[in-house]
């Protein structure tokens, strides 16, 4: 319980002794340095406002028990200190001594403070002095309230203003009254100081019995402060500071002012008496928000001046502050602390008797209804910036009969509504892909207007998909599994068999559907039914899903949503709804735009609601797509006067006539601005305050002007237990489980009537029942109002508190883990926090949700100490991603900072798994002697230390790199040596991925029937594990070996195979080099449209995955389909795009290639001279990474162009000679029949005709290729 009074003052209040005046010593006491950390921690607004309120109370609670031990009592308090009685019949001077000396003592040993926004010195300075006090009491039916006075009072103040920091100046009536204080004192700059030391050694007071405090407060202070739980909480409020003349101090005046107080709602804190007269502080806004407080405030002090004409000062100033408890349980008061009451008591500085000043901040709120002028700039005290003050003079008698500023409504939207209708039928016949953005402020009637959309056209041939995007649950997929649940008709309630079989009974019935339009693809949206139920929470034993690696879980979800939206949009077109669109998550995001890029053809319709946000980038959603804007723009008045009417007739049952409400009418509508959701939410508490039918201007004309403040008035007259159960529901977010809501309130001590409190807030329109168990607030905006109230402290609290009960309900479930991570984060609990962000990026990246990963791990990182071994193992995981992604500059800065890490710890581990994925990097980038050096480095490590999975990993990046190399023996003996590491470690994942590249091995020399045999092996491993990547890859290299040997059909079978198994788990790399092959097939046999679509495909893929590499050579692919075609120059626009992706990689390998494809382009474009260039810049790369057949292709051209570009006859004899001579160094016939193609062109002699032709006719029969046949065709002429 707190005391908010004084207990001499209660005591003498219950003897009806209502005045009085006796000999007392008084003490003030002032902290220096409290205006710098002030302003300092309110520039962090909220969190430095509620560490300002904290810290007050800690340094100012050991003072108040120290008063009160030595028998005094805290008269009041100001905003850096607070004035004490120690009534002379209670109290000796030594009591008083000693209290000065042990409180400046504490505050000699608490100089230094440390927060989170700064560092920052305080330091106390005292002035005591003794003589006569008065006091007196003065009763009023709404509040009584108290005031000391004196000369005692007057001049320790004085003292404690001449007073230097560290410094107790003492009175020298005390040295008049009391001899024995002079041995205590020392005379310095005409002042008396006590001496602190002597006096806390030599004086040792008993202290007194501290009084029972449990008197009530009623009648003194006001009831919400009384039932208020929690210390404090920030609103926006008006700050009105009044000074008073001494003769205005008397029962008629007091009486007449605190009458004012309460009939314009204010908060009356004190009185209190200094050298310059009476202060009063009153507060409008809290403790609870009243309606329209800023005209309220400033009617007040125009009422007040009226009243008591020169005998006062006002000053008002206007903003957001804390609001709440300033001391300890002994005594306390409550007030506002913060910029705003700091404005206001620098006004009263400047303001003349009779004047009422207000800063800029009122200025801008009333300037339209009062007459203010303009009266100065001033940088005062504390503050870095000046500050405009200006003069209120009255009231304008006539307000604007129209509102000020342009209005939006709801009613009657025919505009926009027939729009949307419009674009949403022209989507229906013409099936269309288009995206919609509907804009507006918050409140605005946007997802009003969309109901309405879908009531009419919901029995339309149109399927509509409602997905909510949350700003604080922003985790990956959100808003999609908020869809699905509501899709399959999952509840909470339901046990998870039942959800399953609602699942499968509603995926079941989309099959039937689908089945009537295509047979195979319902048997594949089937397949995908254990990745759609990962999503949510349903699971099967040994599923297809449950068998993936980690890394292709992500992609096997992104796959199966594609088959769903695609199934859903082949039975019905469908509208796809995504509300509060500002705060939508990236992956979904992503996922969309590519569903747009990917599936053209698909009738879908984004609809996509969200607030005007002038910092959203329009540009940077949906790229690729032409986006339609709506505007949701401001009403006529007549349509906000017909949503009034409407509500009155439909919700209230009040039959309208003209003329009646015409004045609630009219004030709804100045004042609401015709926001809809603002004004039902008006009406709603007009009738909640059974002011609907009150037409005096006196009871309705004055009503809140902000939303959000609207809010906290409705909030502020809920029950407390609500209310509190209300702020628990906020810091979960805009949807609430009511189980994890109900624990934590338990946890906070709420002993309420849980089910009874959650059905109130339905009935109170807080919130709206979703399911038994689950929640949801009616407005984001009310949400948010909940939660702005409450100071961080508590939220911190709450947010732990979740935390926890999430860790002990979803430890195990990968998706909640970001969540988790967030509340621990808000909580400040960092070590949770990265236990649970490191567990969240390593979830996101095994499901390749790369962004997101980054993003965490990347916080991660942030909050870890640079010596934590975790920084290593986070980097390699980043290292991994961008490998991936194609970021090998990050990725390679960061493999060299492990490695640096790694020697200084001498972590053997680290070193060589840094080395390992370095070598990794270079292999993709050619530079294979480095990669090399990096691991023989890595051997040389683990001679020492045996460690089997990591020589595997060793051997088999070592066996990688000479594989690139077409050093096949050493890659073969690498491999075999990982094999049989990983055989002994019992890792069968790794031997059949092993068993693969080994085959590939033998595939690449020719050794057709052992890779065949070792590919059967890595076979049978792959389904005992069910493992359905490798069988992809098995079934892929099995095509590459007909592929090979011209099997053109059965290759292609092969590759079917592997392409539907990476199709139903979402192995999107894996279905990239697929495509390129199938594309190969197709370009082969001469079907250049169909290898465009496979290379196309492959391109969007690899570019949505951000494989840059793969990128290039899909490029490279779609060129030369252009170049078949004699489509030259956009052949040149795709290689060059090709080139420049491999440079800035640095793939030497492609590289080499795609400068001899560059070049066969250019001479065949007549352009020799820059195709020559090319030809050294190909022949030299070749050479250096050991490409044999481009280093022979090379060589054709080269001698090509020296014909072509041959000056003379003998030069070009000289030339064709040349190509006769290589001919006869090459063996494969391939070669040797280009060669006398090529010479046969140049030379027209037929005996090379003749030989180019049998060669040609050879191949043909062995591989049906176009390319042959076209030659052959040539040659036959």
């Amino acid at each position: 319980m707190r005391n908010l009074i004084p207990n001499f003052i209660k005591q003498k209040y219950s003897l009806q002794q209502h005045s009085g005046s006796s000999k007392a010593f008084t003490l003030i006491l002032d902290v220096s340095g409290f205006t710098k950390m002030t302003n300092k921690l309110i520039e962090n607004e909220v969190e430095g406002v509620e560490i300002l309120s904290g810290l007050i109370n800690q340094i100012f609670s050991k003072a108040i028990e120290t008063v009160y031990a030595q028998g005094g009592f805290i008269s009041d308090f100001s905003g850096d200190g607070f004035n004490a009685i120690f009534p002379l019949e209670k109290v000796e001077i030594s009591n008083i001594l000693y209290a000065a000396a042990l409180i400046m003592n504490d505050f000699l040993n608490f100089q230094k403070i440390e927060t989170k926004f700064g560092k920052f010195t305080i330091k106390a300075k005292i002035g005591i002095s003794f003589g006569s006090i008065s006091w007196e009491i003065f009763t009023n039916r709404f509040q009584n309230v108290y005031l000391f006075k004196g000369e005692a009072m007057v001049r320790a103040n004085y003292f404690q203003n001449i007073a230097d920091p560290g410094e107790i100046v003492v009175d020298f009536s005390l040295i008049n009254n009391f001899q024995e204080v002079s041995s205590f004192m020392v005379k310095m700059d005409n002042k008396y100081l006590l001496k602190i030391p002597e006096i806390l050694k030599e004086l040792k007071p008993q202290s007194k019995e501290i009084q029972d405090f449990s008197i009530p407060d009623q009648g003194w202070v006001d009831s919400a402060v009384q039932e208020k739980k929690t210390p404090g909480e920030f609103r926006v409020i008006v700050s009105c500071f009044i000074v008073f003349q001494e003769s205005f101090i008397n029962s008629e005046n007091l009486n007449k002012f605190i009458e004012l107080v309460y009939q314009y709602g204010g908060y009356l804190n004190k009185l209190s008496f200094s050298s310059q007269g009476g202060m009063v502080l009153v507060i409008f806004g809290a403790p609870l928000q009243s309606e329209k407080f800023i005209y309220r405030a400033v009617d007040f002090s125009l009422a007040l001046r009226t009243a008591f004409s020169s005998q006062l000062k006002i000053a008002l100033s206007y903003g957001k502050t804390f609001c709440g408890f300033m001391g300890n349980a002994i005594r306390s008061e409550y007030t506002a602390i913060g910029q705003v009451v700091n404005i206001s008591s620098r006004l009263i500085g400047e303001s003349d008797w009779n004047e009422i000043l207000v800063d800029e901040q009122v200025y801008i709120n009333i300037k339209m209804d009062y007459n203010v002028l303009f009266q100065d700039e001033i940088v005062f005290r504390g503050f870095s910036k000046p500050q405009k003050i200006y003069l209120l003079k009255k009231r304008i008698s006539e307000l604007a009969e129209e509102p000020k500023h342009e209005k939006i409504s709801l009613i009657d939207r025919h505009r926009e509504f027939t729009k949307l209708e419009q674009i949403v039928n022209e989507f229906i016949n013409s099936k269309q892909q288009k995206v919609v953005m509907i804009k507006g402020d918050a409140g605005a009637g946007k997802s009003f207007l969309i109901r309405k959309l879908k009531n009419k056209t919901n029995n339309k041939n149109l399927i509509w998909a409602h997905l909510i995007c949350d700003q604080i649950l922003a985790k990956p997929y959100n808003s999609v599994i908020y869809f699905l649940k509501n899709y399959f008709q999952q509840s909470p309630e339901k046990s998870e068999h039942l959800n399953k079989v609602k699942f499968e009974e509603i995926l079941h019935s989309l099959q039937e559907d689908i089945s009537a339009i295509d047979q195979d693809f319902s048997v594949q949206l089937y397949d995908t039914r254990s990745f759609l139920g990962s999503l949510i929470n349903i699971n099967w034993e040994n599923s297809t899903f449950n068998n993936l690696e980690p890394r292709d879980k992500q992609q096997a979800k992104v796959n199966a949503l594609n088959l769903l939206f695609t199934a859903i949009s082949r039975i019905k077109p469908l509208l796809i709804y995504i509300e509060d669109f500002n705060w939508i998550d990236h992956s979904t995001l992503t996922y969309f735009e590519q569903l747009l890029m990917n599936y053209q053809d698909l009738p879908l319709l984004f609809l996509l609601e969200m607030r005007t946000d002038k910092n959203f980038r329009n540009d940077k959603i949906f790229p690729h797509q032409q986006k339609i804007e709506l505007f949701m723009k401001n009403l006529t008045p007549e349509y906000s006067e017909q949503m009034i009417e409407s509500i009155l007739n439909h919700h209230y049952g009040k039959r309208i006539r003209v003329g009646d409400y015409s004045r609630l009418k009219k004030l709804i509508l100045n004042k609401s601005e015709g926001n809809p959701f603002f004004i039902f939410q008006l009406m709603e508490y007009l009738s909640e305050r059974k002011e609907l039918e009150v037409e005096s201007p006196d009871s309705v004309n004055l009503v809140p002007d902000s939303i959000l403040s609207l809010i906290q008035i409705r909030i502020d007259l809920l029950p407390w237990s609500l209310r509190e159960i209300a702020e628990i529901a906020s810091i979960m977010g805009r949807e609430f489980d009511m189980e994890i809501l109900e624990q934590a309130a338990v946890r906070l001590g709420l002993n309420y009537n849980f089910k009874s409190e959650i059905e109130r807030g339905v009935e109170n329109n807080i919130w709206k029942k979703m399911t038994k168990l689950r929640y949801s607030f009616s407005h984001s905006l009310i949400r948010d109002a909940v939660y702005q109230m409450q100071l961080k402290s508590r939220i911190r609290k709450i947010h732990q508190i979740i935390a926890e009960l999430m860790e002990q309900y979803y430890s195990q479930q990968g998706n909640y883990f970001m969540d988790i991570a967030d509340h621990f984060s808000k909580a400040e609990n960092v070590e949770k926090e990265k236990d649970y962000l490191y567990k969240a990026a390593k979830f996101a990246k095994d499901n390749y949700q790369n962004d997101v990963a980054i993003d965490l791990y990347q916080k991660y990182l942030c909050i870890t100490d640079q010596d934590n071994p975790m920084q290593m193992e986070v980097l390699l995981d980043l290292c991994d991603i961008y490998i991936l992604t194609g970021s090998w500059s990050k990725a390679e800065h960061f493999c060299r900072r492990v490695r640096e890490l790694a020697q200084q710890i001498n972590s053997v581990e680290y070193d060589v798994r840094s080395c390992n994925l370095l070598g990794s990097l270079y292999r993709l980038q050619g530079k294979y002697e480095q990669g090399l050096e990096l691991l023989k480095h890595s051997d040389k490590l683990l001679e020492n230390n045996h460690d089997d999975v990591l020589s595997a990993e060793t051997a088999v990046v070592s066996a990688h790199i000479f594989y690139r190399m077409g050093n096949y023996r050493l890659a073969e003996k690498n491999y075999q040596k990982g094999l049989n590491l990983c055989k002994q470690a019992n890792f069968p994942r790794k031997v059949s991925n092993i068993l693969v590249n080994l085959a590939h091995i033998h595939s690449e020399q020719g050794n057709y029937s052992e890779a065949l045999e070792i590919y059967e092996q890595s076979l049978n491993i792959s389904r005992e594990i069910n493992d359905q990547k490798n069988i992809a890859n098995v079934m892929m290299g099995i095509g590459i070996i007909h592929h090979l040997n011209n099997q053109y059909r059965e290759a292609a079978e092969k590759y079917q195979k592997s392409r539907r198994i990476k199709e139903v788990i979402g192995d999107q790399q894996g279905l990239s080099i697929i495509l390129t092959n199938i594309g190969s097939i197709h370009q082969d046999l001469g079907d250049f449209d169909q290898a465009y679509n496979c290379y196309d495909q492959s391109l969007k893929i690899s570019r949505k995955l951000n494989d840059q590499r793969s990128e290039s050579i899909n490029l490279s692919n779609i060129g030369a389909v252009y170049k078949c075609k004699e489509e030259f120059n956009t052949s040149m626009k795709y290689y060059n795009q090709a080139i420049d992706i491999c440079k800035s990689l640095g793939v030497k390998y492609n590289l080499c290639n795609l400068y001899l494809e560059k070049a066969q382009l250019l001479s065949s474009m007549g352009k020799y001279s820059d195709a020559s260039e090319y030809i050294s810049k190909s022949a030299e790369i070749a050479e250096e990474v050991n490409r044999e057949s481009v280093i022979k292709m090379a060589m054709i051209e080269r001698l090509k162009i020296n014909y072509f570009t041959a000056d003379s006859k003998q030069q070009k004899e000289i030339a064709i000679k040349s190509l006769i001579d290589y001919s006869n160094e090459l063996d494969e016939s391939e070669y040797f029949g280009l060669l006398n193609y090529e010479i046969f062109k140049i030379s027209g002699e037929d005996v090379y005709r003749q030989k180019a032709l049998t060669i040609y006719n050879d191949l043909f029969s062995k591989a049906e290729k176009f390319e042959y046949r076209q030659i052959i065709d040539q040659l036959s002429k």
